[in-house]
């Protein structure tokens, strides 16, 4: 069963968002996010002591080092709420989540000692993906339409 609400859910998507409003550009933010990264990877342990308390933190130390394949497959998993243990085998077995090497050793370490503190990154980070992705997906469709519209409008004004 995953705990993650939908509260944890903004307070993440929130602290990754701040940082790219408070930097100049998207490559800086990105920079930002790895920097902040780097400082929580080297507290995992401490921070997984109380993962309930420190599950946006834990999400953090992996964002941008978690690569989400199968992306379906992983969603099914996600709303199906299973037990940490089993769900961490299944992304091993299904290879649905490469690792950045700079993560892998506390990758590894929550694996072991706090299968449900890595499962919550993994929830946190995939659904910030998958929202994004979203996003911008609905931005290039958006933008492909105007230029549909504006196209259409140049054959009118032919006509």
């Amino acid at each position: 069963m995953t705990n993650i609400t939908a509260g944890v859910q903004e307070e993440f998507n929130e602290q990754v968002q701040s940082v790219y409003r408070r930097t100049k550009g998207r490559l800086e933010g990105e920079r930002e996010l790895i920097s902040q990264g780097d400082a929580l990877l080297g507290q995992i342990e401490s921070l997984a002591e109380s993962p309930q308390e420190f599950q946006v933190y834990i999400g953090l130390a992996f964002h941008r080092r978690l690569l989400f394949e199968k992306k379906a497959m992983l969603e099914r998993l996600i709303v199906s709420a299973p037990c940490p243990t089993t769900v961490l085998e299944s992304l091993k077995t299904h290879k649905m989540v490469r690792v950045a090497a700079s993560a892998k050793t506390a990758w590894d370490g929550l694996w072991d000692k706090q299968p449900q503190a890595m499962w919550d990154a993994v929830i946190l980070n995939a659904r910030e993906q998958i929202k994004a992705a979203r996003a911008a997906e609905a931005a290039t469709e958006e933008t492909e339409s105007d230029e549909d519209e504006a196209d259409e409008d140049i054959d009118n004004d032919n006509d």
